[in-house]
Formats: structure tokens, sequence, C-alpha cells
């Protein structure tokens, strides 16, 4: 057999070279070999059916079966770790491989790395074109001189796994030649945009995670019920739902729901994504290694953070800069840059201009990794994360503008204004938790009452209700009791309006005996009344009338005509959330208090 590529086509052994640039398959196909009716010696084997994938994969066969003989044509996958971009690209590269009947080749360049360096793409593939060895120029000129004699008249296809340089790649590329390239990468490789085929992997629809779970774990292990609790737990992450399923299929006996509530635990999820020597989380610790010490630290200390979206202001405030190290611009050009590189390394999402949000897998791993950072550090960036919520949320509630003096008309700005509040929403109501869980008390109780006002605005009860029950639990923790008196109050008024009259009732109650032990008559007899209306509203006005009755001189001796006048001619509406045409906006005692 010759060094070089071809020879005689009747040739179908299997070489393979084992070359300090990683483990490769040589093969010189036969003329008479068909697309899928036998198996391609020189390409790895599919061990399972590839699901989800169809569209791309036939948009890249096109382009690589009617491409142009004359020129080189390529296609590289890339993705999160464990998305599934191997596979695709060997089935790919399988389906093709008759159009190329110079020969198949495969190289992994994770095998071919050296000390954390990359692999000499260009001497990894010499050595699988010359299996036989052969001397090799010492210089890189030289090398790539004697790639391109071997690739200039053969049509071959190289799959290439694990590519990082774009540069090596490029070199590859720009080699006259009918022979064709399918790779993947952990990187976008965003510089090769236009000069090769992208397919770009996400997570799988919920259908088709599903057909991998049933495949894998056999028709009768799970429930259609846990099949799409499983899909959904792994987030559409083929890895993760191949090892689970895997492990429940080997492990009959196991307790299905208990296993699903293992995988999703937001500390130890990625860990317990294991079947027999297979596991999840090997995989992602290499993504992870490639990163700098920069970029690191972005992805571990986002792992201390409740799972939600964040944006570049956000993440300067949580890297815990020197403020006197460099202005503030500086600082959050910086936050932008390393959010960028781990979007490059596809190790988040970029869902806006300025928003990033981690895959729900990757996020439990940057949570895993994040256990490191403890004490004050971990105690400070909960604190600015709160704090930085906080002004976000200030910011925008005071740039809502009208048109009119009157406030009729709102400017048209306010519909990204409101679109920026809606998309920071859930995670500032997660960080009010994550401060309580760490008993930071001000910033939860500044970002409470940033908070408070959009929640009820946006008729978000059950959020208001997480919010004011944090700052519940800071009030009687560190003994504030205007903390505890303002959470009951919201409370009581997120109760009313999910229906609970009698939890509201109740807690209104207890607002009135805090303040009658803290001394603070208004507030006591405000909360009688809001209960008293309460009661008024839900059709109980004998229980009403001693809660409005008994506040009636206090009111007025403190000269309050608001409030005396909704006494003296009653409610006038429930507790519906207030709209400019509602008279529930004439009782006061039904609006929310903040801070």
């Amino acid at each position: 057999m010759s060094n070089e590529v071809g020879g005689n086509s009747q040739v179908r052994n299997l070489v393979q070279a084992r070359a300090i640039h990683g483990d490769v398959n040589f093969h010189v196909a036969s003329a008479a070999t068909e697309e899928l009716a036998g198996p391609v010696p020189g390409l790895p084997r599919e061990l399972r059916r590839l699901f989800g994938r169809a569209a791309e994969v036939a948009e890249a066969r096109g382009r690589l079966e009617d491409g142009d003989a004359e020129g080189a044509a390529a296609v590289v996958v890339t993705g999160p770790p464990g998305i599934g971009k191997s596979a695709v690209a060997l089935h790919l590269a399988r389906l093709v491989a008759p159009a190329y009947p110079d020969g198949q080749f495969h190289v992994d360049l994770s095998l071919a790395a050296e000390s954390g360096r990359p692999a000499d793409l260009v001497q990894a593939l010499l050595d699988v074109l010359r299996p036989g060895g052969g001397a090799l120029h010492d210089a890189p000129a030289g090398r790539l001189a004697q790639l391109r004699a071997d690739l200039g008249d053969k049509r071959v296809l190289l799959l290439i796994d694990d590519v990082v340089d774009e540069g090596a790649l490029l070199d590859v590329l720009q080699l006259d030649g009918p022979f064709a390239v399918v790779c993947t990468s952990r990187a976008r490789l965003s510089g090769l945009t236009g000069l090769v085929h992208l397919i770009e992997l996400g997570r799988l629809p919920d259908r088709h995670g599903e057909d991998l779970v049933r495949a894998v774990a056999g028709p009768d292990r799970l429930t259609d019920v846990q099949v799409s609790t499983l899909t959904e737990a792994c987030a559409g992450h083929p890895l993760a739902l191949h090892i689970a399923a895997a492990h429940l299929a080997r492990r009959p006996k196991a307790d299905v729901d208990r296993y699903l509530e293992d995988i999703t635990d937001p500390d130890h999820g990625v860990h317990a994504l294991r079947a027999g020597q297979r596991a999840l989380e090997p995989v992602l610790e290499r993504s992870f290694a490639a990163l700098d010490p920069a970029q690191a630290e972005v992805f571990t200390t986002l792992g201390i953070l409740p799972y939600m979206s964040v944006t570049e202001d956000l993440v300067d405030a949580v890297l815990l800069h020197d403020q006197q190290d460099e202005d503030h611009t500086s600082q959050v050009q910086t936050a932008a840059e390393l959010l960028d590189a781990l979007f490059e390394f596809c190790l988040i999402e970029q869902i806006d201009e300025d928003r990033y949000v981690f895959h729900e897998v990757l996020y439990r791993f940057a949570r895993r990794k994040s256990a490191e950072i403890t004490g004050e550090r971990r105690m400070n960036v909960i604190r600015n994360a709160c704090l930085m919520m906080s002004l976000r949320t200030r910011a925008a509630a005071e740039s809502i503008g009208f048109m009119d003096e009157a406030a009729t008309v709102p400017a048209q700005a306010n519909t990204e204004v409101l679109r920026e509040l809606e998309a920071d929403r859930p995670g500032a109501v997660a960080l009010t938790e994550l401060a309580r869980e760490h008993e930071v008390w001000e910033p939860l109780v500044h970002l409470a009452g940033q908070l408070t006002g959009l929640l009820w605005n946006g008729g978000h009860w059950t959020d208001l209700s997480r919010v004011h029950q944090c700052l519940h639990d800071a009030g009687t923790s560190s003994g504030a009791a205007d903390w505890t008196m303002t959470a009951l109050h919201n409370l009581a008024l997120a109760a009313g309006q999910l229906g609970d009259s009698a939890r509201a009732v109740e807690l209104f109650q207890q607002c009135a005996e805090v303040a009658y032990e803290s001394g603070d008559p208004q507030r006591m007899h405000f909360a009688e009344l809001s209960a008293g209306t309460l009661l008024l509203n839900v059709g109980r006005p004998g229980d009403a009338i001693p809660s409005l009755r008994n506040g009636l001189r206090f009111w007025r001796l403190s000269e309050d005509t608001r409030t005396l006048g909704t006494r003296l001619v009653g409610p006038r509406s429930g507790l519906s959330r207030p709209g400019p045409d509602s008279p529930g906006r004439a009782v006061h005692a039904q609006q929310p208090q903040s801070l």
C-alpha cells in the first residue's frame, strides 16, 4: 500500500495509526461502497440512532455532495459540551462517504493534545494520510506543503473531532483540492463564518428528547409522565438524557421519581448523572478546563446566583472589582468581553443584546463549581447582585414616562423599559430568596422595596408573596418591626388577590399585633382598616364593623381626612388591582406598602 492517499481502489483494509497526534483511522474505500448498505471502515461506527437533527444533517449533506469538486467543502458542528456534536458529524460523514471514493479518515484532536496544548492539525492529518510513516518537514510551512501535495487531487473526506484553532483549520481549508472536511468544535469558531457551513446545535425539542429516552430506557421502564419529566429535567441535553435513561434502564427497581429529584438538584444534579463508567461531569470539566482564569472566575461566580438571566452590569457587580483600579465603563466592558468569551465557548446562551443565561445543565455544573467560593466573598457576590438589581429596577421604573402632562399617554420608550423589567423580574425575585438563605438583610430590603410596586402593578401576586415572605423573615430575624409590618401587610394583599381571604385577614391581624407591640398606632389601625375592608368585601359585615369602628377616633384626632372618608363612606371595591378608572384607587388601605 502506498503512503499517499488513494492507491488501489480495491484495497479494503483498515489501518489504525496511533501516533503522538492521536487515535486515527485510515481507509481507502471501494468504489462499490453503497450508502448505508454496509460499513464505512475508515469512520467510527454509529452506536445509536440520531434523534432530532434531520434538518441540520440534510442541509449539510447537500452542501457536501453537491459542492464544487475543485475546492474543499467544509462543515463545522458546534455547540455546548455533550450536546451531540460528534454524533451529528459522524452521521453526516457516513452519509456522504460514497461521494469521496478516495478515502475517509477520522482524527480525534482531543486525544492528540499534549500538556493542555492544542494538537497540530496539519501534522495530525499528515500522520493519518501517511500511515506508513515517512519523513515530515520540521518547519510548519514545509508540513503544510506536504499536506497540499497529498490532498491536491484526491477526493477524500476528513472527519476531525475537537478543532479549537480557527487559524489551523483555515490553513487546511485554503488548500486546493476536491477533499471535504467535517469537524466538531467546542467553540463557535465565529471567525470562520461565511467560509464554512456552520451547524450550531441546541437542545433537543421535547418530542425528540422523549424518543431518545424511550429508545435507551425501553418502552416499558418509564411512564409517559416520567419520560416527559425526565426530558424536562435534562432540558433537552442529549448526553444527560442518554445517561439518565441508561441508569434507569439498568436499575429496574430504582425509584424513578427519586432519581428525577436527584438529577435536578441544583447542587448535586450534575454529579448524579452517571451510568456505569459514563458520566456527564467529566465532559463538562473538559470544556471548563479550556477557560483562562478570568473566564473561569465569571463562570464559577455566576453559579452562586440563582438560575436567572444576567446582564453585563450585573456581572460586573458580582465580579467584585476594586473600584479604584479602573473606571466603571471599562469594568463593564471587561464583563461584556468575558461574557462574550463564554458565549464563544458555547458555555452560555445569549438571549438578548445584553442578556445571557446558562443552559439548565450547565447552570447546575456552574453551581457545583461555585461551592469552592465561601465566606465573605460569597456574601459579597449576593450583596452586590441584590444592590445592582435594585438599581436596575429603580432606574427602569423612574424612566417610565408619558407624552402628556396628565400622564395618560405612555411614551413609546416604555415598551422597552417594561420588557427589561419583565426580563429582570424572575431573577430579582429569586435573588431575594437567595439573600434570605444567607441572611444578607440590608440588600434584601433594598431589593424588596424596589420590587413591591413593580409586582403590584403587574399583578404578580405569587412573586409579591415570595418577596415579602423573605422580607418578613428578615424582619423577624433582625428584630426590625418596620420590615415585619410592611411584609405582613403586603403578604395579606397578595393572599387576598390569590383568593385566600381568610389568610389575608389573619395576616392583617398579625400586622396590627406587631404594630401594637411596637407602639405604632397608625400602622395598627391601618392594618385593622385593611382587615375590615376585606371582611366587608367578602360579605362578613358583622366581623368587619368592630375593626372599622375601633380606629375611628384615632383617624379623627390624626386629621387623616382621606382615611376617615374611607371609613365613613365605606369601601368601594374589592382587592382588585387598581387601574386608571378603578374605584379601588380611593381605598388606600388596599395599596401595597413600601419601605
